[in-house]
This record gives C-alpha cells, structure tokens and sequence, in this order.
C-alpha cells in the first residue's frame, strides 16, 4: 500500500515534470489501480525512473512493470541459483535470498533438486517462477518454517529443561 502523502508528492514531482494537470477523479483512480500493486518505497522508485528516463506521463501500468520488472530480475536470478544446485553445486542454496530458499523448499528441497530429469527442468522454471512470485506476494506469517515432528519435540525438551531450570525439577 502506497502512503497516501507520498503519493501525492510524487504525483506532484511527476504532473509538473511532464506539465500534465488531472483531475482529481483521476488522481483518484491512479492510487486506487496503483496503491494494492506496490508499496510506498516501490511507488517512489517508480517514479524517480518515470522522471529520469519517460518520454511521456507514465500509465498506471508502466509504474507497475517497472517494479514488476526487478522482481523478476531476480526471480530470474534465484533460478540461476536453483540450476547450479540442480548440477550438484548444493552449497549454493547458502546464497539464496529467504524466498529464494523457500521455493527450493516448496520444490523438494536441495536433495530432490539434484535428481532432477533434464525433460523436466522447464516445468521445474515454471514452477520456481510461479512460486517465488506467490512467496513475493505472501503474508510474511506463511513464510514460516514447517514444524515437523522433529522440530516439536526439540521445542518440548527445551520447554521441559527450562520449567526444570525454573522450578528445580518439580512438576
């Protein structure tokens, strides 16, 4: 969501740039169409490119495949990633941005990775690139780690040292 003060400072610096002037309904659409497709440093970004390099007032859908574009820059890159680890080279993960690490989660993990079929890598892509963009656009609390049995029962003895610690061993 676009800060609604920013907005209009940026579309300020834009209008004059260009020498438009809009209506206010205009204006209006403009942060309704834009404000749910990015957020307010993405908008800012935007639009100091607009500024620096539009020959005309950008569309809506010009600011957002500005933003749009970086980030499939480096979905694009974390694939690259993804390949080196598909070829053996597992470390690689280490270099993964968080989303990036997810994706390998959601594909299979390092390991499956790896036994990939090379008649399977293209829909393998397209699954990366899908997901990395649904994990970009996920509520943060989904990206939390699975909690397996393993890590249950890590957290219940270290539940259980910290009351004995605590209560000096009675339950």
């Amino acid at each position: 969501m676009i800060n609604e003060s920013v907005f209009k400072t940026e579309w300020a610096i834009l209008s004059e740039r260009f020498n438009k002037k809009f209506s206010a309904p205009v204006t209006a659409r403009y942060y309704q169409f834009l404000s749910p497709q990015m957020d307010t440093e993405q908008f800012r970004a935007a639009c100091a490119a607009a500024f620096v390099s539009n020959e005309f007032f950008p569309t809506p859908d010009d600011l957002v495949r500005s933003v749009r574009g970086s980030e499939e820059g480096e979905a694009l890159g974390q694939w690259d990633l993804c390949q080196r680890i598909m070829e053996g080279e597992r470390h690689i993960i280490d270099r993964m941005s968080p989303a990036g690490k997810r994706v390998v989660g959601l594909l299979g993990g390092v390991g499956r990775l790896g036994q990939t079929e090379v008649d399977k890598v293209a829909f393998l892509r397209r699954d990366f690139l899908q997901f990395y963009a649904d994990t970009l656009e996920a509520d943060p609390m989904t990206l939390l780690p699975e909690v397996t049995a393993d890590s249950r029962r890590i957290v219940g003895k270290a539940f259980e040292t910290a009351r004995q610690l605590t209560t000096g061993g009675d339950k």
